[in-house]
C-alpha cells in the first residue's frame, strides 16, 4: 500500500484532477499511519469481498470516471495521463478501458514467481473474451448507475460486469500504454488461494448452466496452459517445464477445492 500511494503520488497527471480512495476491507495487513497525499482519503467496508470494497468507493467517488487498481500494483508514472488522454478522445462515456497488467518479479525469481510470470494477466486476452480485470480497469461513473459489482462474488466480478456493460452496448477497449506493474507471487500459499478463490468464484455464483460448464471445465487437464507454456520462448525449456509441473498440481488442488465447495458446502476463499 505505501508503494501504491508512491506511486499515484508521482503520476505526472496533477494532484488536483484526481482523488485516491482507499477501501480497507477489514485486512489485518492494511498499515496504520498511513502517509496520505492531500487527494487521497480511507474508506472503511465492513461488508466481507473486494467487490464490496470497490462498490464502496464508487459511492464515495466524485468525479465523472472511476479507474480501478490493486493495492498490491505499481502504476507507470504516466498511467493517469494516458488514461485521461483515452477518455477525452473517446465519443461518448459508454467505454471500458482496460489498462496492460505486467508482471514483475525479484531479480532472482523461484519456481513459483517464473510460473505466475508465465501465466501472468493477460489483459488484451481477457478484453478479446469481453471482459477485464480490475487491477487496471476504467469506466464511467454513469456506468456504475447502471451497474455495480456484484457483491456477494469474491471473485469474477469484474468479468460478470464488464460483459453486462459490454450487453447494455458499452465499449470494451485494450490500453497498452496505461500500465501498471502486479508482484508476481512467490509462495505456494499465495498461489493456492488464488486458485481457491477463482473455483470459489466459479462454482458458487452465476447460472446454473454456467456452474455446470466450470465444473465439467475444471475435470479437464489444463493443455491449453501447457501449450502456452512450452511456446513462450521468452523463458528457458527448464522453467517452461516447472511451470508445467506446477499448473498440474494446482489442477489437482482446483479439483479438490470443488469437491469441498460442492460436497461438502466449504465456504469459498476470499481473498
Amino acid at each position: 500500500m505505501p508503494e501504491l500511494l508512491k506511486a499515484l503520488k508521482a503520476q505526472t497527471l496533477a494532484a488536483s484532477d484526481f482523488e485516491i480512495l482507499l477501501i480497507n476491507n477489514a485486512s489485518p495487513d492494511f498499515p496504520e499511519n498511513l502517509q496520505l497525499p492531500t487527494n487521497a482519503q480511507v474508506s472503511h467496508c465492513q461488508k466481507a469481498g473486494s467487490y464490496a470494497a470497490r462498490n464502496q468507493g464508487i459511492q464515495l467517488a466524485r468525479g465523472e470516471w472511476l479507474v480501478f487498481t490493486d493495492a498490491d500494483c505499481l502504476p507507470k508514472l504516466d498511467w493517469l495521463a494516458n488514461l485521461r488522454q483515452a477518455i477525452q478522445t473517446a465519443p461518448n462515456q459508454q467505454q471500458i478501458f482496460a489498462g496492460a497488467i505486467q508482471m514483475q518479479a525479484s531479480d532472482q525469481p523461484n519456481w513459483l514467481e517464473t510460473y505466475d510470470l508465465l501465466r501472468g494477466i493477460p489483459q488484451e486476452n481477457y478484453v478479446k473474451k469481453g471482459y477485464a480485470a480490475t487491477a487496471n480497469l476504467t469506466f464511467s461513473k454513469a456506468a456504475s448507475e447502471q451497474q455495480l459489482f456484484n457483491d456477494q462474488r469474491f471473485s469474477g466480478g469484474d468479468a460478470e460486469l464488464c460483459r453486462q456493460l459490454v450487453a447494455q452496448g458499452y465499449q470494451l477497449s485494450y490500453l497498452p500504454q496505461a500500465c501498471v506493474h502486479h508482484p508476481a507471487r512467490k509462495t505456494w500459499q499465495e498461489v493456492v488461494t488464488k486458485v481457491r478463490r477463482i473455483k470459489g468464484g466459479q462454482l458458487t455464483a452465476g447460472t446454473r448452466q454456467q456452474r455446470v460448464k466450470w465444473a465439467i471445465k475444471t475435470l479437464i487437464p489444463p493443455v491449453k496452459a501447457y501449450w502456452r507454456y512450452l511456446s513462450n520462448q521468452h523463458f528457458t525449456w527448464q522453467q517452461r517445464l516447472r511451470a508445467i509441473c506446477i499448473e498440474s498440481l494446482l489442477w489437482i488442488f482446483a479439483i479438490q477445492e470443488m469437491l469441498n465447495l460442492l460436497i461438502f458446502k466449504k465456504t469459498p476463499e476470499r481473498s
